[in-house]
């Protein structure tokens, strides 16, 4: 997880958090935030994740001592390790219990990845084009959608589309700017009332998320805004915390229940359900609406996991906090917000504008540096900004799923259940090179030059530079992709 808490809002409860690593001997209250998907999602557009963005909403390395069943030194709470050991194991905070649900809640939500885009083609094309919807709902229209002339001659009408491209960003700024602006608020107080609430929360906000696409699809007739209602469910959705809040504090979680010799372990398993859950869920979503034949099943599917899961966070899942570190973390959390509202008080303006613009601290990191060179120059160093440039750019390519899927609608007239396949395809080739063929690669390339100085930086940055070419040429075939017959003109 991020060392860093801070963020544009909420400053102040990002700086008081700080105190579980300067207490750790105290307590192993974990922070909570993560660092923004949009993964990086976790650059994530439409609340989207690819695979490779998992890093929003996955572990990163703790460095708190500690495991879920101990308590801090010094604390008033009575409660023994034999008697902790004699509770059943349903009523023990263990990271077994964020395995058993991380490839669920992916499943669930990779399952609605590419139904969205042809619900939002549906909704956009019933605002503009009312008469291709001959009076039928769109709960109708969307079960007849697949191989339908008005399907084709919507998927390919560019005012639709330009109208979905509209929606689709909207949204991800609702969800994204409002989740980033969040998490770090929602991980103090993860600290101070526990993590099982706030992951209820926040994927209560996921719950409500699916929920609207519901709501907006039944009665979009009805509903002031037309298709711009959906904004609702994702600003709701960003000020739970989104994806991110749900990701850290699951991260916390295993990082409360575990010490360093098996942290990483749990964290790399995580990992691999990631990957399952995006190579199942989209297979298993286009399924369903191919026995239910209705795209809507896939988010009554989705709303149903989370809502579940909600429950079970509340009434089943052991708090990994005891009561006496969340009162310790409330007691400093009060004695330093007094701290700090003394020093802006005694600080004036220039303390109001450092709180405002801390977030931008962190970034200082990236500053080119002045260095020496072998021949024994000065020169300034751009590497790590240049790289953090690149690292943005790419990032900003992972939040393109929702028009590269419009993309294949237009040119293919693919529905729900033929994205469906290609995302499972997609996460199923990823994982299968991520976990098998990049290890061997790296480990043959290490041994072709082990006979040099340093062989493993350069072996990193031949791989980075081969993989951003294999980049480039799958986006040069995509758009160089022509579909099999013209598109229908209109019905």
């Amino acid at each position: 997880m991020s060392r860093s808490r801070d963020a544009p809002t909420f400053a102040r409860d990002a700086q008081l958090t700080s105190r579980s690593r300067s207490r750790a001997a105290r307590s192993r209250s974990v922070s909570a935030a993560s660092h923004p998907f949009p993964p990086a999602p976790e650059v994530e557009a439409e609340a989207f994740i690819h695979p490779e963005d998992s890093a929003a909403i996955l572990p990163h390395g703790h460095d708190v001592q500690g495991s879920c069943t101990e308590e801090p030194s010094g604390s008033d709470d009575t409660t023994l390790p034999e008697e902790i050991d004699v509770k059943p194991w349903w009523r023990k905070p263990s990271a077994l219990w964020i395995l058993f649900v991380t490839p669920i809640l992916t499943i669930a939500r990779a399952s609605t990845q590419a139904p969205r885009v042809e619900i939002y083609i549906q909704l956009a094309c019933d605002a503009y084009k009312p008469d291709t919807s001959a009076g039928r709902s769109l709960s109708t229209l969307l079960t007849l959608a697949g191989g339908s002339e008005r399907w084709k001659f919507c998927s390919s009408d560019p005012d639709v589309q330009t109208a979905v491209a509209q929606l689709a960003t909207a949204m991800s700024i609702a969800m994204g700017v409002l989740g980033c602006l969040t998490t770090a608020w929602w991980g103090s107080m993860s600290d101070r009332r526990g993590r099982t609430r706030i992951i209820a929360i926040a994927m209560t906000g996921q719950m409500i998320d699916a929920l609207g696409i519901l709501v907006v699809c039944t009665f979009s007739k009805f509903i002031p805004g037309g298709y711009w209602a959906l904004l609702v469910a994702p600003t709701i959705a960003g000020i739970l915390g989104g994806v991110n809040t749900v990701g850290a504090t699951l991260n916390a979680y295993i990082a409360d229940c575990t010490d360093l010799t098996t942290r990483s372990r749990y964290f790399s398993l995580v990992v691999g359900l990631v990957f399952v859950g995006y190579s199942i869920g989209p297979t298993l979503g286009s399924l369903i609406i191919t026995w239910t034949g209705s795209t809507l099943s896939v988010f009554y599917f989705s709303t149903l996991i989370h809502g579940l899961y909600v429950l079970a966070a509340l009434f089943v899942i052991p708090e990994s906090l005891s009561a006496a570190q969340m009162d310790e973390s409330r007691r400093a959390h009060h004695e330093e917000s007094k701290q700090l509202r003394d020093k802006r008080a005694e600080g004036g303006v220039s303390a109001w504008v450092g709180r405002a613009f801390g977030f931008l601290r962190p970034l200082a990191l990236l500053l080119p540096v002045t260095a020496v060179t072998p021949e024994g120059k000065r020169r300034r160093n751009w590497s790590l900004l240049l790289l953090a440039a690149g690292y943005g750019s790419m990032i900003s390519l992972k939040g393109d799923i929702t028009y590269e899927y419009q993309y294949m609608s237009l040119t293919f007239g693919w529905t729900s259940k033929q994205l469906g396949y290609y995302t499972s395809a997609l996460g199923t080739t990823r994982a299968i090179y991520l976990m098998f063929l990049l290890p061997f690669l790296m480990e043959l390339l290490q041994r072709l030059t082990s006979g040099r100085d340093h062989p493993t930086g350069t072996i990193d940055l031949a791989i980075a530079r081969g993989s951003l070419v294999v980049e480039a040429i799958a986006y040069v075939f995509m758009a160089l992709a022509r579909p099999a017959t013209s598109s229908p003109s209109t019905p």
